[in-house]
C-alpha cells in the first residue's frame, strides 16, 4: 500500500541517512528531542468576525494604529502575505490566516511611530556558526572544538 511505502521510504531514507546540513541523523535527534515534547490539549480558535487581515511587510512586520508589531523570522513569503489582527484587552493578537493558531500577542503600544519587538522574532546573529560547530563536531569526531 501507499502507506507502507511511504513508511519504509521514510525509514530508509528521510530518517535514516545524514542531514545535509547538520551531518547528524534525524531518527537519532527524534529519539533525544521526543523526551521534551508535550501533548497539545488546545483546540485552535478560528479567525472572529472582528478580525481584520494585514499584510506582513518584508521585515517580518505589521503595521497596526501608527506602530509595527514583529512575527517571528519567516513569516513573511511573499508580498501577498498576510495574518489576521484582533486587539482584545490591551494586547495586540497576531493570527495564521491558514489555521487560525496564535503566532504572537504584544502588548498594545498607545505611542506612535514605534516597532514592538519579541526578541525572540529576531533571528540569532551566531545561528549560522552554531551549525558549523556542530557540522566540525560531528565529522571530527571530537567533543571539544
Amino acid at each position: 500500500s501507499l502507506n507502507r511505502e511511504a513508511l519504509e521510504w521514510l525509514e530508509r531514507t528521510g530518517n535514516g541517512k545524514v542531514h545535509g546540513t547538520t551531518r547528524l541523523f534525524p531518527r537519532e535527534e527524534f529519539a533525544v528531542e521526543k523526551g521534551f515534547l508535550m501533548p497539545y490539549h488546545g483546540t485552535p480558535q478560528p479567525p472572529q468576525e472582528e478580525m481584520r487581515e494585514y499584510h506582513v511587510r518584508k521585515d517580518n512586520t505589521v503595521q497596526y494604529r501608527g506602530n509595527y508589531y514583529s512575527l517571528p523570522c519567516g513569516t513573511y513569503r511573499s508580498g501577498q502575505t498576510t495574518v489576521w489582527l484582533q486587539e482584545t484587552e490591551g494586547n495586540v493578537e497576531l493570527y495564521n490566516k491558514d489555521t487560525g493558531k496564535l503566532i504572537c500577542r504584544h502588548a498594545l503600544c498607545t505611542r506612535k511611530g514605534r516597532t514592538v519587538y519579541d526578541d525572540s522574532h529576531r533571528k540569532p546573529r551566531n545561528a549560522g556558526v552554531k551549525i558549523a560547530e556542530r557540522i566540525l563536531v560531528h565529522v571530527s569526531g571530537n567533543r571539544e572544538v
